[in-house]
């Protein structure tokens, strides 16, 4: 029986019943008792029916708010896993990018010393204290003609092309950008 058949048949019975009590009680002044008993009788026999229209009532609106609830929870999922696959890509694509930093960075650098070391690498040849190739690498014969020139200039024998070699030498250091600080 659909809710509407029960709530129709409930009806009808307890007009019925109320319509014989009234009938029946008319003459002995208990009619309206006798309408009272039909409604309790109403309420108490229909009782389980009304608590299954009340439930299917009920359960339907439930079903369509867990279904709805259920809809925005796929797609909020939906747009969870979208925006965590945008962000794994944006973490590849900021990793590349470090990447090229470094290496530009790096590159850089090994220009700069390269340009270093064959200005060091001329005017070491200038001063007759190296014979080697001026190709720009650091190589074993520039690093002992360093620590000749440093010795001849009274400078710490290390070998390197710091600050004060560079000075002694008259070359002007090639400045590192300041944005580079940190990157590598």
């Amino acid at each position: 029986m659909d809710d509407i058949t029960k709530i129709v048949t409930l009806s009808l019975g307890a007009l019925i019943i109320g319509t014989l009590c009234f009938v029946f009680f008319r003459d002995k002044k208990l009619h309206l008792s006798g309408i009272a008993f039909s409604v309790i009788g109403f309420i108490l026999v229909g009782l389980p029916y009304w608590k299954t229209i009340e439930f299917s009532i009920n359960s339907d609106g439930i079903n369509t708010k867990v279904e709805q609830a259920l809809k925005i929870a796929s797609e909020a999922e939906a747009k969870a896993i979208k925006t965590e696959a945008k962000v794994k890509v944006a973490e590849s694509e900021l990793l590349k990018t470090q990447t090229l930093v470094k290496q530009t960075v790096n590159a850089s650098l090994a220009i700069k010393n390269t340009v270093e070391t064959i200005r060091a690498q001329e005017k070491l040849r200038s001063k007759r204290l190296y014979a080697g190739e001026i190709d720009g690498r650091f190589s074993n014969k520039t690093r002992s003609s360093l620590i000749k020139f440093q010795a001849s200039a009274g400078l710490p024998k290390t070998g390197e092309l710091d600050t004060k070699t560079l000075d002694a030498l008259k070359i002007k250091p090639i400045q590192n950008f300041p944005e580079f600080e940190g990157l590598i």
